[in-house]
């Protein structure tokens, strides 16, 4: 006798990992378990380089606040018209 769906089952349940549904979960939770490591690590680095930009834009603040300052000094030393 020939049972097809019989035939298709062993053959799909051949593999441990189809047939034991706590295999299959485990599996599921390690695949996500990687990927929110990956995030996770994503956002470590662009939390760095965010720290990165605000350290770079305090040193730019600086220096133009050193140069608004200095320039003032100019300017009142070189034009006293008044």
């Amino acid at each position: 006798m020939d049972f097809k769906e019989l035939d298709e089952m062993i053959k799909r349940f051949q593999d441990p990992k189809e047939a034991d549904k706590l295999m299959m979960i485990e599996k599921e939770l390690d695949e996500i378990q990687g990927m929110l490591t990956k995030t996770l690590n994503d956002l470590l680095q662009r939390g760095e380089k965010l720290e990165d930009l605000a350290k770079i834009s305090e040193d730019i603040n600086e220096t133009s606040y050193n140069f608004l300052q200095k320039s003032k000094k100019a300017n009142s030393k070189c034009c006293s018209l008044y």
